[in-house]
């Protein structure tokens, strides 16, 4: 048993009252220690102690008494994600040039800075649809942006703007049958 400190003591009376407490501490500074007091105390409440990986959520296993619940962010996230979505995410990648194939999308030239012109593959292409609807899965925008599409800086601003107004229906696409629980595409 630890001897708590005055900060840990009152964090410990905080929680007692059932007011929301917050405790903020650099790495090491016994956050652990306190939450595990604190869930003595309370041993008539259950808790959750959630952690960014697994072997923080191993170690605070073997400290925290059987009130509280340990789990990574992640499960938690996946426990509450419909199994027709979380059964998608075992599915085989596409290779870009098979979704550019699929898309009907072919080997185009654009012109570069440098003034030379240079050919996209499909295999370029299919990569491009699919990063662009990664790029939009981390945004804030409630639907696909041409902006979302990477383009090479090497090509002149002005194709540039062009491949991604022609290539933005494709990752609309790409990215509505990666939100279907019945697509294949992940």
């Amino acid at each position: 048993m630890l001897n708590p400190t005055n900060e840990q003591i009152a964090a410990i009376d905080a929680t007692a009252s059932g007011a929301p407490v917050k405790l903020k501490a650099y790495a090491g500074a016994t956050k652990t220690s306190t939450l595990t007091m604190i869930a003595e105390r309370l041993a008539d409440r259950r808790g959750k102690y959630l952690a960014f990986n697994k072997d923080i959520v191993a170690d605070a296993r073997r400290k925290f008494p059987a009130n509280v619940s340990t789990q990574t962010w992640h499960s938690l996230a996946y426990s509450a994600t419909h199994r027709a979505i979380t059964a998608r995410l075992n599915l085989a990648k596409e290779p870009p040039h098979h979704l550019a194939s699929r898309y009907g999308l072919s080997a185009i030239k654009v012109p570069t800075v440098i003034g030379k012109s240079v050919e996209l593959s499909p295999f370029q292409l299919g990569r491009m649809v699919a990063d662009g609807s990664a790029r939009f899965c981390r945004s804030a925008q409630a639907a696909p942006e041409a902006w979302h599409i990477p383009v090479d800086e090497k090509i002149e601003q002005a194709a540039a703007e062009e491949l991604r107004s022609m290539l933005l229906p494709y990752v609309v696409r790409h990215w509505d049958e990666s939100a279907d629980p019945r697509g294949r595409t992940c």
